[in-house]
């Protein structure tokens, strides 16, 4: 693709790009919110929901019950240690890509998902080894859209902003890129919409992983 021609670093979001976990993730909350005594939701529109990041997405569902909200998280934390690879599944040409990719780029992930857990997915699908940096959503004091982060693996991999490229199917990816000075690629068939993503002005769409190569 023309837009890696001058780019040294690529940087990878995770759910909703490199894998399709949309399915366990609602499962769990919903098991998590009838844990707790809460109105269960239903999964098309969780589904729509959950680019905003679990955190945000309790917000919109509990509001400001801060006790409660802690206790569905808790749970939905312990239902997905359980489900997290019951649906989950990499998208099509996922490997393929970050195969061919790292023998001539540097590959980075930068998740909101908890570092550990992110860590254990990728170990289960054989990924680990692709990324020289992997930055989860606790592993620094700023996570997406904060550019911080990118920043972070820059300085880490010495490669500057403007030769590296986010690509991620959320605001969050998009906007954490572009404030980082980054390149920028929309994946349309993530958890975001067209719609959602065509808001945030992504240099390049793709509809499948493989356009990148």
């Amino acid at each position: 693709m023309f837009i890696l021609e001058n780019i040294d670093l690529v940087i990878f979001d995770f759910d909703g790009t490199l894998v399709d976990s949309l399915d366990d993730l609602v499962d769990s909350l919903n098991l998590a919110l009838d844990k707790a005594g809460c109105k269960t939701v239903d999964p098309v529109e969780l589904k729509m929901k959950l680019c905003l990041g679990s955190s945000s997405l309790l917000d919109d569902l509990i509001g400001d019950q801060r006790v409660l909200k802690k206790t569905v998280f808790g749970y939905y934390k312990e239902f997905y240690q359980k489900n997290m690879f019951n649906r989950t599944k990499l998208y099509d040409g996922a490997l393929e890509v970050l195969q061919k990719l790292s023998k001539h780029k540097k590959l980075s992930l930068l998740t909101n998902k908890r570092e550990a857990t992110t860590r254990t997915m990728l170990s289960h699908f054989q990924l680990d080894h692709f990324f020289l940096e992997i930055i989860g959503g606790d592993t620094l004091d700023e996570k997406k859209p904060s550019p911080k982060p990118i920043f972070h693996i820059c300085e880490k991999l010495n490669v500057s902003p403007e030769r590296t490229v986010m690509i991620g199917d959320s605001h969050a990816d998009i906007k954490a890129g572009k404030s980082a000075r980054a390149k920028t690629i929309g994946f349309i068939n993530g958890f975001s919409t067209r719609e959602m993503l065509e808001a945030c002005q992504p240099d390049v769409f793709i509809e499948s992983l493989a356009e990148i190569l």
